[in-house]
């Protein structure tokens, strides 16, 4: 089979995980109380082009409008805010925490999916195998983390792992920037946006002279759920970490918070658009 199929099933399970990131906040969102206006399954808004309304009805979100959007760098959920901002704290921090929950669960599941497919694959050819050991231990864990979900200390948990994240985040996006404008490294080469993704997955997929599998398709895009997941609740970087911090501090510092937050993102946003842009003007030159 040829390596972009497999990179497109691997692109197609991370989506599949960015998705149920956005059921994850939807589903604590209903669960408080809190209606659900919209959810995007892939992608942000682009200024007058029209989202694709997907035909989805379903009880546990009543009028919820289903879409996609053009442009794939994540997804949203977006509440009811009124309603939001009427429920105590302890269900807001919940409604934000269990989308980066929802990835780590969507991960773990699809790793222990992916090493089974290898244990399968080694039975096959005859080879001795310990991808069953892992199978088991990435479902113990999804288990384990499913029935400590709703439990506040697990929250705080995930948000200090994901805490060293930010500065670590802020430095590797600083030096990427700082090699581009001192014309070490051209914008073709970084692996921000969904090209630089697409790269990333087919050197991944053949790491080491290794021939690319699905179970590697697996274990791939789960291990970028739960790395996202985490990554999501680090602050200053993704919205669930900032949102949450905002929750506990006053409302002036939340504020100074959440425009330092939107200070990197667009910028980012921005850098990773542009990198798509230079890769697909190159590759039209050829």
């Amino acid at each position: 089979m040829s390596i972009w199929v497999y990179v497109a099933v691997t692109m197609a399970l991370f989506y599949f995980s960015i998705a149920m990131h956005e059921l994850g906040h939807g589903l604590a969102c209903r669960r408080c109380g809190v209606r659900v206006k919209e959810i995007s399954l892939l992608g942000f808004p682009i200024p007058g082009v029209p989202p694709l309304v997907l035909p989805i009805s379903s009880s546990h979100f009543p009028g919820t409008r289903w879409v996609i959007h053009p442009l794939p760098l994540g997804a949203y959920m977006q509440p009811d805010e009124t309603e939001m901002n009427a429920v105590p704290r302890y269900d807001r921090l919940r409604m934000l925490a269990m989308g980066p929950i929802a990835s780590c669960l969507t991960g773990g599941l699809l790793v222990a999916i992916g090493a089974l497919l290898q244990f399968e694959l080694s039975l096959r050819d005859g080879e001795t195998s310990y991808a069953i050991f892992a199978a088991g231990i990435a479902l113990i864990a999804t288990l384990i983390i499913y029935l400590i979900r709703g439990h506040r200390w697990f929250w705080v948990l995930l948000f200090l792992i994901a805490l060293p994240l930010t500065p670590a985040l802020l430095w590797f996006i600083g030096s990427e920037i700082v090699e581009v404008l001192r014309g070490a490294k051209s914008l073709v080469d970084l692996n921000f946006g969904v090209i630089g993704t697409v790269k990333a997955l087919r050197d991944m997929l053949f790491i080491d002279g290794t021939p690319a599998t699905i179970a590697k398709c697996f274990m791939i895009a789960g291990g970028f759920s739960i790395l996202i997941g985490v990554a999501n609740m680090a602050p200053l970087i993704a919205g669930d970490g900032t949102m949450m911090l905002m929750e506990l501090v006053p409302e002036t510092v939340g504020r100074w918070i959440w425009r330092t937050t939107l200070a990197i993102v667009f910028p980012l946003l921005a850098l990773a658009i542009l990198s798509d842009a230079a890769w697909l003007w190159a590759w039209m030159r050829l």
